[in-house]
């Protein structure tokens, strides 16, 4: 947590910058992949320096998607349905908040690595639906 938080103060900007170069359905699908790579690091691994590397790749995804999700929706959404189009663009956190409490019995039901790479197949599919 402490790395991810460090990441995302000292690269927000200079992230944000960098991915509006890129146009956003590009950049949400390589940020799918990046959380989804970072999964599959995470549950494969014991090694604490090999799961900081996944936390720079999850901090990635991230990253590549803080910045340019609000433009996103406000291009896309009509001005008279900017609200309801904010409130449904919410969901994505919404969602994550319903599955992520999900993963921890899950990691007992099936096991750590089968639940790892359920989520990262979750994340994977995210950038398969955007392509």
């Amino acid at each position: 947590m402490a790395l991810n938080g460090f990441l995302v103060a000292m690269l927000t900007v200079l992230v944000t910058k960098w991915m509006q170069h890129y146009k956003e359905r590009a950049v949400f699908i390589i940020a799918s992949c990046f959380y989804g790579i970072g999964m599959i690091i995470f549950g494969n691994t014991l090694n604490i320096w090999v799961m900081f590397l996944a936390i720079i790749f999850y901090t990635a995804g991230e990253l590549m998607t803080v910045g340019i999700q609000d433009g996103f929706v406000a291009r896309l959404a009509p001005k008279q349905m900017r609200a309801q189009y904010f409130a449904a663009s919410s969901l994505r956190f919404s969602l994550g908040r319903t599955i992520a409490p999900l993963a921890i019995p899950m990691t007992v039901w099936i096991g750590y690595e089968p639940t790892f790479i359920i989520l990262s197949v979750l994340a994977f599919l995210s950038a398969g639906f955007m392509a």
